[in-house]
């Protein structure tokens, strides 16, 4: 079975307005590199959550980053609920975000060095 996977990347080229910018270049640093998304992700989190998951994952400030990131995302009263987590180095990170499009998933980010990819539990 194939998987559709899309490109995407938080940075925005400066003269081409809307435009997508592949990474080309190669990283031995985890998670930065050419992005994926799956059709899973694309059809049920709206824009703003994909690009806050994948700047939560750029930010963290840990020694290592674990090649898989885990986001439980749940509905809450007042927008969206994130919990942020890996394996090792032990790390969790909790966030609330007010909005109107809030979800209930499990996302995972997959990063084997070459790119990395965010798609949902259900899909791996």
């Amino acid at each position: 079975m194939t998987k559709e996977v899309y490109i995407i990347s938080i940075e925005a080229p400066g003269n081409i307005p809307g435009a997508l910018l592949f990474h080309q270049r190669r990283s031995t640093k985890m998670f930065e590199n050419q992005k994926f998304l799956t059709h899973g992700i694309t059809a049920q989190l709206p824009l703003w959550m994909i690009n806050m998951l994948w700047l939560m994952i750029l930010t963290m400030e840990v020694s290592e980053k674990d090649y898989l990131q885990v986001f439980t995302l749940t509905k809450a009263p007042t927008g969206q609920h994130i919990v942020h987590e890996q394996e090792q180095p032990p790390y969790r990170y909790e966030l609330d975000v007010p909005c109107d499009d809030a979800v209930d998933a499990k996302v995972f980010v997959i990063d084997d060095l070459t790119h990395s990819t965010m798609l949902l539990a259900e899909e791996y």
